[in-house]
């Protein structure tokens, strides 16, 4: 078991921090893919470098990982749309009103009749006249979930990336009642959540880590699982996964735990959706070296 190593991702859900990524400045080295998002639908706009992308070859990149041409850079028409959501200034016909990128409140509310039909427009040219490839969903921050608030392992265990209860359409939809009676968050998301626990943290992994934990990858037996001990053990056994508990592993798997925990947040990205309650000697046994 090893660290998963950064491979192309089938359909998957974005953070506005994962879109910025692929503005192909902060991901040059990395081929440079440049995705937009029109109405949350993320189109991969790399074939049309010549509208969206940036031609000179010196940039640098700032402390909050965007990117900042060089001053000779020449800038391609709609080059600031690049790891944006665009629904808002496409409706509008505004390309160069940087106001109106990543403008949620307007896009879910804002928009007259004649703009909304502007947008669908787009929607349409988009996928079916240039034909651009659909990379995943973008997730509006307020379409979060708290990662502050507390979850059960009932949810945790239903959110194994198996739902069959996504949309696929490139059209926005609405929420809608799932069998039971209750509101299908997840309406809008390009592929089902696939949460693992790990600590006292629940991780969403559909959001770029689908070709490592979703049904049939290598890591799917953490999906819907508390796989703290997996973590700290690198250990891919059933028996592991249902069992969290740490308290009888020493220091350096708990650093092994600790080690997967901060890929997962601060090099992965993957969101925090919730966070699990654990025993008093559970928390004392991952957290004391930290908070101490």
């Amino acid at each position: 078991m090893h660290m998963p190593t950064d491979e192309e991702d089938p359909p998957r859900n974005f953070t506005l921090q994962h879109l910025l990524k692929f503005n192909g400045i902060t991901n040059k080295a990395e081929g440079g893919e440049i995705y937009i998002s029109v109405n949350t639908i993320v189109f991969d706009v790399s074939a049309a470098k010549d509208l969206y992308g940036r031609r000179g070859d010196s940039t640098v990149v700032n402390s909050e990982g965007g990117g900042i041409c060089n001053a000779d850079d020449e800038l391609a028409p709609y080059a600031h749309f690049a790891g944006h959501e665009c629904g808002v200034a496409l409706a509008r016909r505004t390309f160069l009103d940087d106001e109106c990128l990543d403008d949620f409140e307007s896009l879910e509310s804002g928009l007259n009749e004649g703009e909304r039909a502007e947008l669908q427009e787009q929607i349409v040219k988009f996928t079916h006249t240039v034909k651009y490839p659909i990379r995943g969903r973008l997730i509006p921050p307020t379409k979060m979930r708290d990662p502050n608030m507390i979850m059960s392992m009932a949810e945790v265990e239903k959110n194994n990336g198996t739902s069959t209860s996504i949309s696929a359409s490139a059209s926005a939809s609405t929420k809608s009642e799932s069998s039971d009676g209750n509101e299908n968050e997840n309406e809008n998301d390009a592929i089902p959540s696939i949460y693992v626990g790990a600590g006292d943290k629940v991780f969403d992994m559909s959001f770029g880590g689908a070709a490592f934990y979703g049904p049939g990858c290598s890591y799917h037996v953490f999906a819907g699982r508390n796989a703290t001990r997996c973590l700290a053990l690198m250990s891919l056994e059933e028996s592991d996964a249902k069992n969290p508990n740490v308290t009888d592993l020493d220091a350096s798997k708990i650093k092994t735990l600790i080690d997967w925990m901060t890929s997962f947040e601060n090099k992965r990205f993957y969101p925090v959706v919730g966070r699990l309650e654990l025993s008093e000697e559970q928390r004392n046994t991952i957290y004391c070296d930290l908070e101490g």
